[in-house]
């Protein structure tokens, strides 16, 4: 016989004997039916209860599956004998997810902490005792799917997110890292990996735990009502007020005292800065309001943050500009820190900016503008209906598009009235310069949502502490100094180049060396570089939204950015369109 068959029939030897092994091992009592009872609850729909929305169940059920069929269809959390200490770790952290402001009772967490104080699983027979303890299992890895899930990806479908923000989340791949981590008692390590790395989100996680120090320590005193406090001003609003801002550490000095003093108005002003209010010193009616606002209220504004900071990609290329949109404020981040800071003129709630992720690829100098329909309909277009002369006023030219090159006309022979039709054949478009609302830098980040950022002819805007004005694009204060730290690596990097080119006049279109990724959130809390608390409005009132949505279970049902209704209203589209007595058959505006 030779060498290989040799070698052939002792493999077979080698594989037959780890069979039979395997067949007549010890098998520890009740290990098969616990495997069977796990089987069967796997082989059913899945559950209804405390699961979310359908989309939600499906998911989660998906990755229970997934999870035993890793851990080889045995139960992960109990045995025959009931629980098994990783049961109660589990249930630990599912209880501990309020520190990253999710909420544990979406999780049953109290409920499957109470199952595991009192199963009894001794007092049944095996069959009873196994179907018991399986039910357990699977409710445990139930929770513990959705709440790895929502640690890593946040509770609403990416589906109504920004597409941008990142690949579809692989669950499956989840599931198999929770089924390891059960079986090496790993599961903290794991946990610990799965919300956002950036430091932004774990300084507002410590400001989380801040306010819920002082919400179980009373919160804080009402201000009472009455009229503005200033300097100089004694009583007992005013030792209330020392009080307030004592807890919330922005007074630093004495708080037993009922004077307005220079300490509390440093205090006063530190807050109103924190807050976003226009910086006076003394408490009018809305710094009374922003005081006055519950630790309750300021504890679900981080919680909501936090969870659109679980929006946002994994990783963040730097540098990065980070446009807030209730803050009304720019950053360029590079090497962890802000690099570039300004504020911005942010969208109207009626036509608000959309939160988005993209990159800015290239700038045009000297921009022209042509002007987006809404705006034509709801402004130019009854300016000009009561102004023959407004389009030469403001530069403005119309073109009509159905030739190879549109030829420019008059505007008063175009029948407007068709505006809104999707074969309308006109653009109105707006030469560079003073009367242009681009300003003279256009910073190019192509969308869906034809949103950029640009300068403005507007400046004094950037001066008010509520800066929402523009129809959706976002302008910035310092135009050339954005540009000129875009730039960096081309020839036009310096500000002098960039002010001659502008100052030449000229349209100039200036691709980047390298792109830079365009982050425009909405968070009304955050922690600034020192770590002191931030808050905002909720400006568009998707704070309002959310908090709805997660409450009433219709998260699945949620649209960050839902379309902008075209027009205030029919009405006034309307009116805007219907014309003057003409001298020609559907046109309006002639003389």
């Amino acid at each position: 016989m030779s060498r290989g068959a040799i070698l052939t029939i002792a493999a077979i030897l080698v594989v037959a004997a780890g069979v039979w092994w395997w067949l007549l091992r010890p098998v520890p009592p009740g290990t098969r039916e616990m495997e069977a009872a796990v089987a069967t609850r796997l082989a059913g729909p899945a559950p209804r209860a405390g699961a979310g929305h359908g989309i939600e169940r499906r998911r989660a059920w998906a990755m229970v599956r997934r999870f035993y069929k890793e851990h080889g269809g045995h139960a992960a959390w109990t045995d025959i004998d009931g629980p098994k200490p990783v049961a109660f770790e589990a249930v630990r952290l599912l209880l501990d997810s309020d520190r990253d402001g999710l909420d544990p009772t979406a999780y049953g967490a109290a409920d499957l902490l109470a199952a595991l104080r009192t199963t009894r699983p001794w007092w049944n027979e095996l069959a009873i005792r196994a179907e018991s303890l399986a039910a357990l299992d699977v409710r445990i890895t139930t929770a513990m799917c959705r709440c790895a899930y929502d640690l890593r990806n946040g509770r609403f479908p990416r589906g109504a997110l920004d597409p941008d923000w990142g690949a579809r989340p692989d669950s499956l791949g989840l599931a198999t890292t929770l089924s390891a981590a059960a079986s090496r008692h790993r599961l903290q390590a794991v946990f610990d990996t799965l919300p956002p790395p950036h430091p932004f989100y774990h300084a507002l996680r410590e400001l989380l735990a801040a306010h819920r120090a002082y919400a179980a320590a009373g919160g804080w005193p009402l201000v009472p009502d009455g009229p503005t406090l200033a300097r100089g001003a004694r009583g007992p609003r005013v030792a209330a007020l020392r009080h307030r801002l004592a807890i919330t550490g922005d007074l630093k000095g004495t708080a037993d005292r009922d004077v307005y003093d220079a300490e509390l108005q440093r205090a006063v002003l530190g807050f109103q800065a924190r807050c976003g209010l226009s910086l006076t010193g003394s408490v009018g009616s809305a710094t009374l309001a922003a005081l006055n606002v519950p630790v309750s209220e300021r504890i679900h504004q981080i919680e909501l943050t936090l969870e659109r900071m679980r929006w946002l990609p994994r990783h963040l290329p730097e540098p990065y500009i980070l446009v807030n949109i209730p803050a009304y404020h720019l950053d360029v981040v590079n090497d962890g820190r802000d690099s570039l800071s300004m504020n911005v003129v942010v969208g109207q709630p009626k036509s608000p900016t959309p939160v988005f992720t993209d990159v800015v690829t290239y700038l045009v100098l000297n921009p022209q503008w042509t002007l987006p329909k809404r705006i034509l309909v709801e402004e130019v277009l009854p300016a000009f209906k009561h102004d023959p002369d407004y389009f030469t006023k403001h530069e403005l030219h119309v073109f009509f598009t159905h030739e190879r090159v549109p030829r420019e006309v008059p505007p008063d022979s175009v029948d407007w009235r068709t505006t809104q039709t999707d074969s309308f054949p006109f653009i109105v478009r707006q030469d560079a310069g003073p009367e242009n609302p681009l300003g003279r830098i256009k910073f190019m980040c192509p969308n869906e949502y034809d949103v950029y950022l640009h300068d403005t002819n507007g400046r004094i805007h950037f001066r008010s502490a509520s800066r929402d004005l523009s129809h959706g694009c976002v302008r910035v204060a310092e135009p050339e100094s954005l540009a000129e730290y875009v730039l960096r690596g081309t020839p036009q990097a310096s500000r002098d180049s960039v002010v001659s080119l502008l100052e030449g006049g000229a349209w100039r279109q200036i691709g980047l060396k390298r792109p830079i990724p365009v982050h425009i959130v909405y968070w009304t809390a955050w922690a600034d570089s020192v770590g002191a608390p931030q808050f905002r409005g909720d400006l568009y009132g998707i704070d309002q939204r959310m908090a709805e949505a997660l409450r009433g279970g219709t998260v699945g049902e949620f649209v960050l950015n839902p379309k902008v209704v075209w027009g205030d209203s029919a009405a006034a589209a309307e009116a805007a369109l219907t014309p003057l007595p003409p001298s020609k058959p559907g046109i309006f505006g002639r003389r």
